[in-house]
């Protein structure tokens, strides 16, 4: 008779409540800073129009790219620019606010999500028109 090797289940856990867990987190995180700049604005220059859209957090928690979208689209560079040279700032507050072993190092982006929307709606709007 051959011989069968035995097969060894492997338990591989639910990666979804690890992912639940950090959306969690990165939301926390967006509100946390977008109260903050509704209450105190930018350090330096006061109230500022900047709307925090969306934090992505990567798996280690270690990373987290916040998207912001300036009301003021001239003021796109100045803005990163600024959050950027005051991220401790905002470290500060997260750490203030949330219980975290390690707070997150901040990247600031400029969120574009709603200008790619506008564009494919025009396109569409325009293929609409065209039949």
């Amino acid at each position: 008779m051959p011989s069968f090797a035995k097969v060894r289940e492997i338990y591989i856990p639910e990666q979804r409540n690890v992912v639940r867990k950090n959306d969690k987190i990165a939301a926390k995180i967006r509100e946390r800073l977008a109260s903050s700049l509704i209450k105190n604005g930018l350090p330096g220059i006061g109230e500022c129009n900047v709307a925090v859209t969306y934090v992505d957090l990567s798996p280690d928690l270690r990373n987290a790219k916040v998207y912001i979208m300036p009301y003021n689209k001239a003021d796109n560079a100045n803005i990163i620019k600024i959050m950027t040279e005051h991220k401790y700032y905002f470290k500060n507050v997260l750490a203030s606010t949330i219980k975290l072993r390690v707070i997150p190092d901040l990247v600031f982006k400029i969120d574009e999500s709603l200008d790619r929307q506008n564009k494919i709606e025009e396109i569409l709007h325009s293929l609409q028109k065209n039949i």
